[in-house]
């Protein structure tokens, strides 16, 4: 009995130990996620801070056009923040496929030029083009069968779902789309796999920036900024557009820390002039607007990683469009 009683006993004690230790251990977590959230709102009120002012701008535009993107980490205690800054102007967005300003919306045939010079140079299957113009559009009219797509081919799927017939949150959704949606079960299918690649080509075969992206805006079309475009998108400004074109415009605009301010000075870069239609040159600008900031906080074991599209207007006033936790 005496026995008995002590194997209780010790039984109670340790599922009592243990059990604090775990509430310990959950109350630590819990205070570090909070901390985390603290030190991420502080990185995106300090980024809005430094679009706002004008020197600091100016001095991030630069960064951004030498190297692609800003990155800045700073230590706290029992761990790391970290901010990183990449211009969306510098990209093509899937969701200008689909102009919303014409009465109905319909596809854009300058962005859809682009779009596809991109994907062919980086052996991408251009017929996931109608299928995106498809999931993005508000009607149910398939756009070009039979590589378009709506609700007719999604609902047949063995997981069936609706098409969005909106535009895209984000470049990740394209793994639903048409010529595509076996990224669900394959991670390393083809066509979407290149399409990420687009997406987050820092480093990679001279790129310095994206080369696609997707976010939704509160205007139009968002412009493509030729100061800071990657090699990528440069080249699929026109159909005589070649990298090494590109690699020249590129240096143009690096040179003595130089950039370009107005058209005249893009075209007269190389040879740009001779071989670019006045048709190509609409949708570009000289400055950016749409900036996608991505937050990194390590606080002990916790992790907390943020994703906020920031919008900054023409009088540098900034807004935040949209943010999302984990991933983008």
């Amino acid at each position: 009995t005496a026995l008995l009683i002590v194997t209780i006993a010790a039984t109670v004690s340790i599922t009592i130990s243990t059990q604090l230790q775990l509430d310990v251990r959950r109350t630590g977590n819990m205070i570090a996620l909070d901390q985390a959230e603290i030190y991420a709102s502080f990185i995106e009120q300090f980024t809005q801070d430094r679009l706002q002012n004008a020197d600091d701008f100016a001095d991030l535009m630069t960064e951004l056009r030498e190297s692609g993107q800003f990155t800045a980490n700073y230590p706290v205690e029992n761990g790391t923040v970290a901010g990183q800054i990449t211009d969306l102007n510098s990209c093509l967005n899937l969701n200008s496929l689909v102009n919303s300003s014409l009465p109905p919306p319909s596809t854009d045939a300058l962005v859809q030029a682009r779009l596809t010079r991109l994907l062919n140079n980086h052996n991408v299957p251009t017929t996931i083009i109608p299928a995106i113009i498809d999931w993005i559009d508000p009607d149910l009219n398939t756009t070009s069968p039979p590589n378009g797509g709506e609700d007719g081919y999604y609902l047949n799927l063995e997981q069936p779902y609706h098409t969005a017939n909106q535009p895209l949150s984000s470049i990740t959704e394209v793994r639903l789309i048409k010529g595509a949606e076996n990224a669900q079960s394959t991670p390393s299918y083809t066509p979407y796999s290149n399409i990420l690649k687009l997406s987050e080509a820092f480093g990679e075969n001279g790129e310095h920036g994206p080369s696609l992206c997707a976010f939704n805006t509160d205007d139009n079309i968002p412009l493509i900024n030729v100061n800071t475009a990657s090699r990528a998108v440069l080249a699929s400004l026109s159909e005589t557009m070649t990298t090494t074109i590109a690699d020249d415009i590129i240096a143009c605009r690096g040179k003595n820390g130089a950039e370009f301010t107005k058209i005249e000075d893009f075209t007269s870069c190389g040879n740009v002039s001779t071989i670019i239609k006045e048709t190509d040159l609409e949708q570009l600008a000289f400055s950016s607007d749409y900036f996608l900031l991505k937050t990194q906080v390590q606080i002990g074991d916790a992790k907390k990683v943020t994703y906020s599209i920031i919008f900054r207007n023409t009088e540098g006033k900034t807004k935040i469009i949209s943010r999302t936790q984990r991933t983008l």
